[in-house]
C-alpha cells in the first residue's frame, strides 16, 4: 500500500513530468512508499528508470481517458494520498475522488492557467473553468510551484487560501556532477531549453538571435522536442541564420550544455516556475528571461540574478543577449552577489524541497507519512505485469 501516488498523464519531457520523477525518488529516500503512476507511457522520459519507487503504467488509450484504469489502481493499491500533476491528471484524480472520496488527492499546478489565448488548453476554451473549479474543490490541498501561480490558481478556481500550499521545484540531485557531452562551439553559445511548443515562444528567440551582430559567430542551440520543430527550422532559414541554429532534440542532462553556454535565454510566453532558469543559475550561466507569468521574476529576484525583458519583444531580447555576451557591468554585479545567489538557490536544494513536499503530504495523512525503515527494493529491467490496469517497472515492494 503506497503512502503517496504521483499521478502524471504521460512521460513527456516537460518540467512537471521531470519533477515527478525526481520527487518520487526524493520522497522514497525520506522513507515513503511511492508510486509514480503514468496514464500513457509515451514521451522522451518513458525509458527513464527509478531508483526505489515503482513506476505504474495505467495503459490508458489517451491521457483524458484514464479514469477506468485509475479507479482500478485505487481499488487495488489504496494509496494514502494522490498528487495529481498536470491538468489532465487533475481531471482524472478529481473524477476518481467521486468514486473513492476516502482517498485524498492534491492538485499540483506547474503552469499558468489564465489569459493564455491560443495557448489555452482546449478543454478550458470549450468548457471554461467551471468543471475544474468543481473538481479542484474536492481536493484536500492545492499545490503551486511559485507565489504568482499560487495566487492565480486561487483566483481562477475560487479556492480558499487555506487550501493553497507553495512548494517550489527541486534542482535535480547530482545534475551538475555528471552530464551529457556538449560539443564545443567556435563562438559564443546562446542556449534555450524546453519543449518545442508555442508556449515557449522559441520563434521570438530565433528572431532575436537574427538581430545579433554575427561578427563573433554566435550560435543558438535549443534543446527540446515538440511539434514546432519544422516551423522553427523554416523560420531560421527565412531569417538567414539556419546555419547557426541547432536543435539537437531532447537531452536528459543539460548540465554540460549550460556550463558551455555564454548565456541562457528563456523566451516563454508563460511558465509556472521555469526549472531551466533555476538550473542555469545553479550552473553559473548568465540568464536572460522574459518577465512572463510565473516564476522567472521570482527566481531572478526581480532582475537581481539575471535580466528580465518583455514577453514577445525580439528587439528587447536581442539587446539583453548582446549585453550579456559583451559581459556588461551587470556581470560584475552578479559576481558580487554570489553569496546572495547561493543562499537563494539553497531553498531549492533537493533535500529542502523534499522536506517541504513531505510535510505537505503529512498534513493530509500524518499517520501514514511518517518516515519508516523499509526494505530497499530490487530494481527490475523487465516489466512486472499487473492484471486489469497496469504494468509496473523499476522497483517492487
Amino acid at each position: 500500500m503506497p503512502d503517496v501516488a504521483l499521478l502524471i498523464p504521460s512521460c513527456a519531457g516537460g518540467g512537471a513530468e521531470k519533477v515527478a520523477f525526481d520527487l518520487a525518488e526524493l520522497l522514497h529516500a525520506r522513507g515513503l512508499v511511492v508510486d509514480l503512476v503514468v496514464a500513457v507511457d509515451k514521451g522522451v522520459l518513458a525509458h527513464r528508470t527509478l531508483d526505489g519507487p515503482r513506476k505504474v503504467v495505467l495503459g490508458a488509450v489517451t491521457e483524458l481517458l484514464a479514469l477506468p484504469q485509475y479507479l482500478a489502481y485505487l481499488r487495488r493499491e489504496r494509496p494514502g494520498v494522490v498528487v495529481a500533476m498536470v491538468h489532465t491528471a487533475q481531471l482524472t484524480a478529481g473524477l476518481g475522488s467521486i468514486f473513492h472520496p476516502e482517498i485524498p488527492f492534491i492538485s499540483s499546478f506547474h503552469l499558468a492557467v489564465t489569459d493564455l489565448g491560443r495557448n489555452q488548453w482546449w478543454f478550458r476554451r470549450w468548457f471554461g473553468f467551471g468543471p475544474e473549479r468543481w473538481l479542484n474543490a474536492r481536493a484536500r490541498l492545492v499545490h503551486a510551484v511559485s507565489q504568482g501561480l499560487a495566487t492565480e490558481v486561487q483566483h481562477a478556481f475560487a479556492l480558499p487560501s487555506a487550501m493553497i500550499r507553495l512548494v517550489g521545484n527541486p534542482l535535480a540531485a547530482g545534475a551538475f556532477e555528471a552530464a551529457d557531452s556538449a560539443p564545443a562551439a567556435d563562438g559564443p553559445l546562446i542556449l534555450g531549453i524546453g519543449r518545442l511548443v508555442p508556449q515557449k515562444d522559441f520563434a521570438t528567440l530565433i528572431r532575436a538571435f537574427s538581430l545579433l551582430d554575427s561578427h563573433d559567430n554566435p550560435r543558438l542551440v535549443i534543446l527540446g522536442e515538440g511539434p514546432e520543430r519544422n516551423r522553427l527550422h523554416a523560420l531560421a532559414a527565412a531569417l538567414g541564420v539556419a546555419d547557426r541554429v541547432a536543435m539537437p532534440g531532447f537531452v536528459t542532462n543539460t548540465a554540460s550544455w549550460l556550463r558551455r553556454a555564454s548565456v541562457f535565454a528563456l523566451s516563454s510566453r508563460c511558465e509556472g516556475f521555469s526549472l531551466a532558469v533555476l538550473e542555469a543559475l545553479a550552473a553559473g550561466t548568465p540568464v536572460v528571461a522574459t518577465d512572463c507569468r510565473h516564476g522567472p521574476a521570482e527566481l531572478l529576484a526581480g532582475g537581481r540574478f539575471g535580466r528580465l525583458v518583455p514577453v514577445g519583444d525580439a528587439h528587447a531580447l536581442a539587446a539583453a543577449l548582446a549585453e550579456s555576451l559583451a559581459r556588461a557591468p551587470h556581470a560584475a554585479a552578479m559576481a558580487r552577489d554570489q553569496a546572495a545567489l547561493s543562499a537563494h538557490l539553497a531553498q531549492f536544494a533537493p533535500a529542502a524541497i523534499a522536506a517541504k513536499f513531505h510535510a505537505m503530504i503529512a498534513s493530509v495523512l500524518p499517520r501514514r507519512t511518517q518516515p519508516a525503515t523499509i526494505p530497499v527494493p530490487q530494481r527490475h529491467d523487465a516489466p512486472v505485469h499487473v492484471p486489469a490496469y497496469a504494468r509496473v517497472r523499476t522497483g517492487s515492494r
